[in-house]
């Protein structure tokens, strides 16, 4: 049996409106992008790491900045994020992937793992601990198949489809999806289901 790949794939930018910059911004010394792509670094199912960002000159100074520590970039359109996500893995030729956003620094490593094993072991197109939020804000974690991108990539035209990447993902019925969520058993205990 062949073994899944998994690629992470961050969504970044740095216009943002409540906080313009905010992914250079420091993090115990570091800067918020270079703080998650290091905790990243510390999962074990993770073959490689790629920021995707925008071709804007807006993003210029992030793309430069990101080469500069020698890290692995994709440029592609602005507003259609879906696309975006779409081109990186056809240009690379990656079938499956973790999407993860850039204002989620502080992302748990053996979550992602976790949830990564959830994945390669079953026969899912999108397994996701978002379906129903049951994690804290900043432990999001999708993984899909390109096979399941590519059918969104090519058959949706809302832009807030094309904006938000797997907002199809989590309304379709035609998916085969896998809910992950901690389930409480008391106050004190909570397992990973």
């Amino acid at each position: 049996m062949k073994t899944k790949k998994i690629y992470a794939l961050i969504q970044a930018r740095l216009k943002s409106t409540r906080l313009p910059g905010k992914i250079l911004k420091k993090i115990n010394g570091k800067e918020s992008i270079i703080f998650m792509v290091d905790r990243l670094k510390k999962c074990k199912n993770i073959e490689d790491t790629i920021i995707l960002i925008p071709k804007g000159k807006t993003d210029d100074r992030l793309y430069n900045f990101l080469k500069k520590k020698k890290l692995k970039v994709f440029r592609g359109s602005e507003n259609d994020v879906l696309d975006r996500f779409y081109n990186c893995a056809k240009k690379l030729n990656i079938k499956h992937i973790l999407r993860l956003t850039s204002d989620c620094p502080f992302i748990d490593p053996i979550l992602v793992d976790k949830i990564i094993n959830v994945y390669k072991k079953g026969n899912y197109d999108y397994v996701s601990n978002i379906i129903f939020r049951s994690f804290p804000d900043g432990m999001d974690t999708e993984i899909f198949s390109y096979k399941s991108l590519s059918f969104a990539r090519n058959n949706l035209n809302s832009s807030f489809d094309r904006e938000h990447v797997t907002k199809y993902f989590l309304r379709s019925d035609q998916l085969k999806k896998k809910k992950i969520f901690f389930e409480k058993k008391n106050n004190k205990k909570k397992k990973l289901k």
